[in-house]
């Protein structure tokens, strides 16, 4: 027996630590700079999370639900890039 490898709940898991690990780095923008309130840097919360029909089958896909509010601050061209950072590869 072995792991099921490219289930949902695993590609759900690796999209959720990326998108956590640029909320965090959104943070430490906002910490590093005073002058800075939480408008001027982009915000992103997990809000939501669906998926499965019982305890012990594995979902065939999991919805994810992020609440993002990209700061007015950011140039149209870094748009793209923040879209890339929060795309599942």
């Amino acid at each position: 027996m072995s792991f099921i490898k490219g289930s949902a709940t695993v590609k759900a898991h690796k999209f959720i630590t990326k998108v956590m690990d640029y909320r965090e780095e959104q943070e430490g923008v906002l910490e590093s700079n005073p002058d800075f309130e939480v408008g001027d840097v982009t915000t992103i919360n997990w809000t939501m999370c669906k998926g499965g029909v019982q305890k012990n089958v594995l979902p065939a896909e999991v919805v994810l639900t992020f609440d993002l509010r990209i700061t007015p601050r950011t140039p149209v061209k870094e748009v793209g890039h923040v879209n890339h950072i929060l795309t599942y590869d």
